[in-house]
């Protein structure tokens, strides 16, 4: 009887041991590269348009539902076909291109049961409102609606078979239009932290427009103060251009006149100054000439005189004698 009771608890603690390394090892792959879908849960091989089993693992992938196949590395295994630009679901996590996150209801094809499923575009947070209903959600914000349990796929919002864009789409605190993210600001584009916020969003709008009177005003007071200042002193910058070219190089216009009227007419000045200079002393430089003359030879008129006076004389004398020796 103990020889059966120790076999018993034996085999007990192999087979729990066993089921415990498997589970450990199960989620260890799971975590890292991916759950190997077809020896555990049985071989199911199947494509939906809708989710058939909530159950067992499945890969979600251009609106299609994928079953039996095995995600490795990032990759989804599917017939020999190999998918990566979609979703798989195992135990309540979404894997994407290797990483793993918490499966969100309602986003990227994930339901729990069939009735979420059925009712994702009619109640609860699977609908269309005029005003914000969820603050905790992602949501998307299309002509003056707010609507939730749609996808935010490459800049489009897929809801309910039907692609909208121009809209903005919120999630996390971020504003996601175009394709672009940008960080939310309240009472922008329909973006809501709370109900008090939605509820008093006439004052973000008052402020907002106030906001934008106030930089109206502001330009328009520059532009009339430009104005103003351009009519009062219209030459003032040519003005001060000016006297900096005079400060730098004073007397550069002046010379270059001068040199102009130097190259023109270069002894005009001297010769009308030599003209004055005749015109009021006439005879001086002819008194001046002649008194040199006389300074270096002062006797020579008189001595040239008194030899031919002297001459006359002797001639005189000579005739004289001859006659008295007749």
């Amino acid at each position: 009887m103990i020889r059966k009771n120790i076999k018993q608890l034996s085999a007990t603690v192999a087979l729990s041991s066993t089921l415990l390394f498997t589970n450990v090892a199960a989620n260890e792959q799971d975590f890292a590269a991916g759950v190997a879908v077809g020896a555990i849960m049985g071989a199911v091989l199947g494509s939906y348009d809708s989710p058939r089993y909530y159950d067992r693992p499945y890969y979600y992938y251009n609106d299609k539902y994928y079953y039996g196949g095995e995600y490795r590395d990032g990759y989804y295994i599917y017939r020999g076909q190999r998918f990566r630009d979609g979703y798989y679901y195992n135990d309540g996590y979404r894997y994407y291109r290797g990483h793993r996150y918490p499966a969100e209801i309602g986003r990227y094809g994930y339901y729990k049961n069939h009735n979420q499923y059925k009712n994702r575009h009619t109640r609860g947070r699977f609908s269309v409102y005029d005003s914000p209903r969820y603050y905790d959600r992602p949501y998307y914000y299309y002509n003056n609606k707010y609507y939730y349990g749609g996808e935010y796929r490459n800049g489009y919002y897929i809801y309910n078979g039907k692609k909208l864009k121009k809209g903005h789409y919120y999630d996390r605190g971020y504003r996601h239009y175009n394709g672009k993210r940008y960080p939310a600001k309240v009472g922008n584009h329909g973006y809501y932290k709370s109900h008090d916020d939605y509820k008093n969003r006439n004052r973000y709008d008052t402020q907002r427009k106030i906001n934008q009177k106030n930089i109206q005003r502001s330009d328009q007071r520059n532009i009339q103060r430009q104005d103003q200042r351009n009519i009062q002193r219209p030459d003032q910058r040519n003005i001060q251009r000016q006297n900096q070219r005079h400060i730098q190089r004073p007397d550069q216009r002046n010379t270059q006149k001068q040199e102009q009227r130097n190259i023109q007419r270069p002894d005009q000045r001297n010769t009308q100054k030599q003209e004055q200079r005749n015109i009021q002393r006439p005879d001086r430089g002819n008194i001046q000439r002649q008194e040199q003359r006389n300074t270096q030879r002062p006797d020579r008129g008189n001595t040239q005189r008194q030899g031919q006076r002297e001459g006359q004389r002797e001639m005189r004398r000579d005739r004289e004698d001859n006659r008295n020796s007749r």
